[in-house]
């Protein structure tokens, strides 16, 4: 495992998410001063999520083909500038024309960073990847509390202090270039040592299905869980803080989970974490005080520990195209179910915010159901490391 890139990648995604994650603070803020229904609140978080997710699976085949380092210094200059640039917006219609601009940054840093942790990481793949994914569950988690201590101490305008770090990192990446920058002869390597492996694409299928009812529950948790707690009496600032919580126990999990992943298996994470979400969310709708906190912060966990590891698989599924792969499931799968986030507005409007809530467990357990259906990625991860269930691969050989 080569740590410089991994750990450069993994501090630069914390930045480029918690750019994004300013969203779900500033967001209540306009929605009283520009008088906007929960609707079009979910319609801007959805065009966040849908512009950072609809280009991945082309630019993340593109990776695979051709050199694009650049991708990254870009995307995260152009990520904090468009964040930092939100809170200026003076109308919806530029609300959601900046939010939809910034996520075109996003769209090109992810999945080339997924590609080169994938690469970097060798054989332990789950926890490499989980380091990568452990910044953006940071940076979702740090996003909360940052916005509303810059947004409620110095008003909307404040957003433009996170362009700052931005140039940073934008120097650091060019400074280590050549860690980003494959030249084409080794690209072609790394394509051919895939093999000849049939593509699963029942599974393949199956798992974007996965991935997007998550993506679902967890862009609509996180937009309208602020304005849940507003509702329920609480300030804006205390609703930052637990916010923080459900996102901050969720990269922890995120990073356990790729770890297990390479020991007890993919699938087995994947769907033990899935099901578990909607018990823990219900306890903390229904429940009170140190319950209902805790309850919150392990629906987090279980919601993002699988996050990863569907990456992985998606990886192993298509070892040929791992620049693909991350694109399929950090873009695609994330952005259609970014969709939902618009869904759950129009519930909202039409039988209430609670009711909302409640939906995103049902939607839990509907995934984990689907998640009993995939098969393991490739024989080496049928039962993880420890190897203690047989059998049951695709075949796809390791990338």
């Amino acid at each position: 495992m080569k740590k410089t890139p991994i750990f450069l990648l993994m501090a630069s995604h914390v930045y480029v998410d918690l750019c994004q994650s300013i969203l779900p603070i500033v967001l209540p803020l306009f929605k009283q001063m520009l008088a906007l229904s929960y609707a079009q609140v979910g319609l801007v978080a959805a065009m966040l999520t849908i512009t950072s997710s609809v280009l991945q699976p082309v630019l993340g085949l593109l990776s695979d083909r051709y050199p694009t380092g650049w991708l990254l210094p870009a995307g995260i200059l152009w990520t904090g500038l468009l964040m930092g640039s939100i809170g200026f917006a003076s109308s919806y219609p530029v609300l959601m024309l900046l939010a939809g601009l910034a996520g075109l940054g996003t769209a090109a840093f992810h999945p080339k960073g997924m590609m080169v942790t994938a690469r970097a990481s060798a054989r332990w793949k789950g926890i490499g990847t989980s380091i990568f994914s452990l910044g953006g569950n940071l940076g979702f988690a740090l996003g909360p509390p940052v916005g509303a201590f810059l947004v409620l101490g110095w008003g909307l305008h404040a957003t433009a202090q996170i362009i700052w770090p931005g140039l940073v990192f934008f120097v650091l990446l060019l400074s280590f270039w050549h860690h980003f920058s494959l030249p084409s002869s080794e690209l072609a390597e790394v394509t051919e040592r895939g093999g000849a492996s049939a593509i699963p694409y029942f599974d393949l299928a199956l798992l974007c299905m996965i991935v997007s009812l998550r993506s679902w529950i967890y862009t609509a948790t996180i937009t309208f869980l602020p304005l849940h707690l507003q509702a329920e009496g609480m300030g804006l600032s205390r609703a930052s803080h637990l916010l923080f919580l459900f996102l901050a126990a969720g990269a922890m999990a995120g990073l356990a989970g790729g770890f297990l992943s390479d020991i007890w298996g993919r699938k087995q994470i994947m769907v033990v974490t899935t099901l578990l979400f909607a018990p823990f969310f219900l306890l903390f709708l229904h429940g009170n005080g140190v319950v209902s906190v805790t309850s919150l912060g392990l629906a987090g966990a279980m919601l993002l520990a699988p996050f990863a590891v569907s990456i992985v698989v998606a990886q192993e599924y298509l070892p040929k195209n791992v620049g693909l792969a991350s694109g399929l499931m950090m873009g695609l799968s994330f952005g259609i179910g970014g969709l939902g986030v618009g869904v759950s507005g129009a519930i909202a409007d039409a039988v209430g915010l609670s009711a909302a809530m409640h939906v995103m467990g049902a939607i839990a357990v509907v995934a984990g159901l689907f998640t009993l259906l995939i098969r393991e990625s490739h024989p080496e991860s049928s039962g993880g490391l420890l190897s203690f269930q047989p059998g049951g691969a695709t075949g796809g050989s390791s990338s």
